[in-house]
């Protein structure tokens, strides 16, 4: 039988159970389960995994010992990805398969209110029309727990919600648009679109609406050094997956005259995306779009060959466009070919370019 060798330490068929351990893992779940469903408060761990924080040159996660003196120091955004990289937890908890995380995470608990339960997904309706009318039908004037509950479901994964991509983030985007039009502006709402941003477990739609919105926000951004952040992830953007580069460009050509934001520089990263190889059709799109609105002529011989020879239409359009707004009277010739286009959008694009064209 069972011989007790030490306090809290059992030897049983000839191995050893920590008791002690298990009865405190034990009682912390059961307490944490015992807490969600009876008061209604769902958990958020606010430590990022590794996979979150922002990757040195050699591939590592930044720590303090990567500082560096820079403007836009890195342990400046690390601070950010810790206080408000969440995971969303709907009654459930996880832990990675790592137990000892119960010790080393820092565990809050937010209230999420009844007006928000439907939004969230946390209701027996979790249908897309009700929730998107849900959202719209927010006030301007949310208490503190409302809000603090719709910055947290903006942190919540898709594969956690029954909702198909394109829904889930229209309701998120929403819910963002319902932030930002409270009469007194959340301030917190800077660091958790930077922190989304760099969240890659989120998926890169919800990502990219990040972008958007932090042109879109930036000057509502009081915070010291936050806009400095907006700056970063803007130009991190540039370089991101699918059509993140594209997003970022829009945004930074609406903020030009600010500080940081020169039409120069970002015509010339348009420029680069729109003659890199790697870049996708979505990206190049607006890359010419940019280049034609700040009338950067390095992207003429581009557009040009774009339209002879792409056959991505949305492509194509931009590059008639461009054409239309900067190019010469040669290119009249080019663009008239396509003025009898099958395309009703081509034949459109192309004749209001004739148009722009001084002969």
């Amino acid at each position: 039988m069972g011989n007790v060798e030490k306090k809290g330490e059992v030897k049983k068929n000839g191995k050893q159970f920590l008791f002690s351990t298990v009865f405190v893992l034990a009682g912390l779940v059961a307490i944490s389960s015992i807490y969600i469903f009876s008061t209604g408060k769902y958990r958020l761990f606010l430590k990022p995994h590794p996979s979150m924080l922002p990757m040195s040159g050699k591939g590592q996660a930044i720590t303090p010992a990567h500082k560096e003196s820079k403007a836009i120091r890195d342990d400046d955004l690390e601070y950010i990805l810790q206080k408000y990289t969440v995971d969303f937890y709907m009654g459930r908890t996880r832990f990675n398969g790592n137990p000892s995380l119960l010790e080393s995470i820092k565990v809050t608990a937010v209230e999420i209110p009844p007006s928000i339960k439907l939004i969230a997904g946390l209701e027996k309706e979790k249908g897309y029309y009700e929730r998107i009318t849900s959202v719209n039908s927010l006030g301007n004037n949310l208490s503190e727990k409302e809000v603090s509950a719709l910055l947290s479901f903006l942190h919540k994964k898709l594969s956690d919600d029954n909702l198909a991509l394109l829904e889930f983030d229209a309701v998120k985007n929403d819910a963002v648009m319902a932030l930002m039009r409270q009469t007194v502006p959340p301030e917190e709402l800077a660091p958790h679109l930077i922190a989304m941003y760099h969240d890659r477990t989120l998926d890169n739609t919800w990502r990219n609406y990040c972008i958007q919105f932090m042109g879109q926000w930036y000057d509502s951004v009081h915070v010291p050094g936050q806009q400095d952040l907006f700056r970063k992830s803007l130009d991190e953007a540039l370089s991101d997956d699918d059509a993140i580069p594209a997003a970022a460009l829009i945004a930074m050509s609406n903020l030009v005259g600010r500080p940081g934001f020169s039409k120069e520089r970002i015509s010339a990263a348009a420029y680069r995306l729109s003659t890199d190889p790697k870049t996708g059709g979505a990206v190049k799109t607006a890359s010419i779009q940019i280049c034609a609105k700040f009338r950067n002529r390095e992207a003429i011989p581009v557009a040009r060959e774009i339209v002879k020879s792409s056959s991505d239409v949305p492509l194509k359009l931009s590059a008639v466009a461009a054409l239309g707004t900067f190019g010469d009277p040669a290119d009249r010739e080019l663009i008239n070919s396509l003025a009898s286009s099958g395309d009703i959008r081509m034949r459109t694009a192309a004749k209001a370019a004739l148009k722009k064209i001084k002969m």
